[in-house]
């Protein structure tokens, strides 16, 4: 069922999350969504569980930014990663490792 909103999306997450993908990982994952109906939000992985936080963390492990549409098509599988990556619509700062993970935590 694809999703068409951030807030289906957030809502959906603990469907598509997969623990034992990130059983060794405690980090913060910040989004920065831009455009109409995107926002700022956090996730909180801490061992194999996750909590989602509105709003922009103080000290992110990794901080990732791209626009709704971009969003939404990474968070319905429309969009690969990497293409992303290549063509500038998602950008990541900070440990890149942990960034490479999301996918994986969250299919």
């Amino acid at each position: 069922m694809r999703r068409n909103t951030l807030d289906e999306v957030i809502a959906s997450m603990s469907t598509h999350f997969h623990p034992e993908a990130c059983l060794d990982i405690q980090a913060i994952y910040q989004w920065h969504v831009t455009g109409d109906g995107g926002r700022d939000f956090h996730i909180v992985i801490d061992h194999g569980t996750f909590d989602v936080v509105d709003g922009v963390a103080s000290s992110p492990d990794v901080t990732l930014r791209a626009d709704l549409t971009t969003y939404l098509r990474l968070s319905n599988q429309e969009l690969k990663p990497m293409t992303a990556l290549l063509t500038r619509k998602l950008v990541i700062h900070g440990n890149i490792y942990l960034g490479s993970k999301m996918d994986h935590i969250f299919r």
